[in-house]
């Protein structure tokens, strides 16, 4: 009877020798496994980046056309056959330049009827008034009745008025030819010609467009939230889509003081340096207005930020462990964001493996891919 309670009592002893020998050894293996700190935490992999200063900017977008710093479509003050046509569609042309020509042989007929009258009413002027001064004598000496110095005083005074209806009207009938030749107002290039010689047009009616050659602006609309921080002077960027390649830089010259009340945007006017001549009127444009520049602000990559409840959490690599940090950003630009609190430059911060990493983890850092981006 002894002999068997022996028994079970090896037995119970060996049993629990056997369990905390098993438990020795997980231990033991899983000290091997976490490293020689013991924490209980695999050591993760990740890439990391480095905050670095730039420069980020405030920017107001905004669709638009190009258009001509001075245009003017070109219209006949007067009816009349176009007789002559020397403007043509691309062609430069100087200030004064004949474009079109209108029927002008009424107001010539006109001219030369008018002309030969004051050339006769000037005569009948001229002989009045020798008589004038050849009986102004006689009436000085009261050698003549006053009813005689009267009529030829009244026949002066007729002759005078005479040339001077002759004259204004002479200067009408010239500023009528005038009106047939419609000329450039300035130099420039013209668009298409929309008559043709033979063709009748009426007073006001267009004829063709005249651009100024140098000089160009671009026209776009802003949203009207932005009504308070988009003013006259601020730089703008233009582009396209003829030069994909390259942009166009300018300023504001005017901002409308009023919204439309159907799109609720308010009309931008900018002028564009084109020194070359290469944007024609028309064109679409992309403009971008520059509100403000920061310049050395810290910026991180946009894929190193870590939504949380409160806003954005980065992971700092610190004496190879992750440390996540609250951080406030900013503006933004291809793939890169600015950080307005909570990093400064130099700073390493886990830009890939961060999904799954834990306050304080150990970490390894993996060579970064090459990035082109130009971001940090």
């Amino acid at each position: 009877m002894g002999l068997k309670i022996s028994t079970r009592m090896d037995r119970g002893v060996f049993l629990v020798a056997l369990i905390l020998t098993a438990v020795c050894v997980a231990a033991c293996s899983r000290a091997d496994e976490t490293g020689a700190e013991g924490t209980g935490k695999t050591t993760v992999s990740v890439e990391t980046a480095t905050v670095r200063p730039m420069t980020f900017r405030k920017i107001v977008r905004g669709i638009g056309t190009v258009d001509a710093t001075e245009a003017v479509v070109i219209r006949p003050e007067i009816a009349g056959i176009v007789r002559a046509a020397p403007a043509r569609e691309g062609m430069e042309v100087d200030e004064g330049d004949l474009l079109f020509r209108l029927d002008d042989d009424q107001p010539v007929q006109r001219l030369d009827e008018q002309s030969r009258a004051l050339e006769a009413a000037e005569a009948r002027l001229e002989n009045t008034q020798s008589s004038h001064r050849r009986l102004e004598s006689l009436w000085k000496r009261k050698v003549i009745a006053k009813d005689r110095w009267d009529r030829i005083q009244a026949e002066l005074d007729v002759a005078r008025a005479e040339v001077k209806r002759l004259q204004a009207s002479v200067k009408v009938v010239r500023e009528q030819i005038d009106d047939t030749r419609i000329r450039a107002p300035f130099a420039g290039v013209l668009s298409e010609r929309l008559v043709d010689p033979g063709d009748l047009v009426q007073p006001g009616q267009a004829l063709v467009t005249l651009y100024r050659i140098q000089g160009r602006e671009v026209v776009f609309k802003a949203p009207g939230r932005y009504a308070g921080v988009v003013k006259s002077g601020q730089p703008v960027e233009i582009a396209v889509d003829a030069y994909s390649d390259r942009s166009f830089s300018g300023r504001l010259f005017f901002v409308s003081p009023e919204l439309d009340p159907r799109t609720r945007g308010f009309q931008v006017k900018a002028a564009i340096d084109d020194p070359e001549n290469l944007l024609k009127p028309g064109m679409f444009a992309r403009v971008q207005v520059i509100i403000s520049t920061l310049e050395d602000r810290p910026a991180v990559p946009e894929e190193a930020l870590v939504p949380i409840r409160t806003g954005y959490a980065v992971f700092v690599v610190e004496n190879g462990r992750a440390g996540r940090r609250t951080v406030e950003i900013g503006l933004r630009r291809v793939g890169v964001v600015e950080i307005v609190k909570g990093l400064q430059p130099g700073e390493t911060i886990v830009r890939k493996g961060h999904f799954g990493l834990e306050d304080g983890d150990p970490v390894q850092e993996a060579e970064s891919e090459a990035d082109e981006s130009g971001s940090p």
